[in-house]
């Protein structure tokens, strides 16, 4: 959610971008708002991300130019929020994606591999995990890296592992996700 930054502040963000009639420096932004450079960076990063504004330059001397006018601040406070939600839940699922990489019982290399798209037939033998093999699991998942996928509700993707039970796939708009198998033979996900 929107942390450290509340719609009084936003509301002079906006003010000021309005009234500025054009371009304007982040520096002129922070005095003309009367607010935080920190504030100021975080809601022009935030416009521009959304397509209201374009940036120029770097640091403070860089130019806010908006694309259009900007929706007043109460509607513009849910888009903002949205967009923070959607880059919680890319977060979080790195998080996740980070921590099945360290339970993972498949190859190391492959499983790094397929994360950045590539395919790497395992085993590399080098790993921590092929070279304690175990037993009770003498069959290894495939991993195939990087096929394009289209999933009903959440887009376009890349499935990045598969194996008999899991899927790892990456999707734009909700980050990296583990689905059962049967996501692929159920049609929820498809190959593009």
């Amino acid at each position: 959610m929107r942390t450290h930054l509340g719609d009084a502040t936003l509301h002079m963000i906006v003010d000021a971008i309005q009234n500025a009639s054009g371009r304007i420096t982040v520096d002129e932004l922070v005095s003309a708002a009367a607010v935080p450079a920190q504030s100021v960076d975080r809601v022009v990063n935030e416009l521009a991300e959304l397509g209201f504004a374009d940036l120029t330059g770097s640091g403070r001397h860089r130019v806010v130019e908006p694309r259009r006018r900007l929706p007043p601040p109460a509607d513009l406070t849910g888009q903002l929020e949205d967009l923070d939600q959607r880059r919680q839940a890319v977060l979080a699922s790195r998080i996740d994606a980070a921590r099945e990489y360290a339970e993972s019982t498949r190859c190391r290399r492959a499983e790094l591999l397929a994360y950045f798209g590539e395919t790497y037939p395992p085993p590399c033998g080098n790993c921590d995990n092929d070279q304690q093999a175990k037993a009770e699991s003498p069959d290894r998942p495939s991993i195939t890296g990087g096929v394009p996928v289209r999933h009903r509700l959440w887009g376009e993707g890349q499935l990045l592992s598969r194996d008999d039970h899991e899927l790892l796939v990456h999707f734009d708009s909700v980050g990296y996700k583990h689905l059962t198998a049967s996501a692929l033979a159920s049609g929820i996900l498809h190959r593009r």
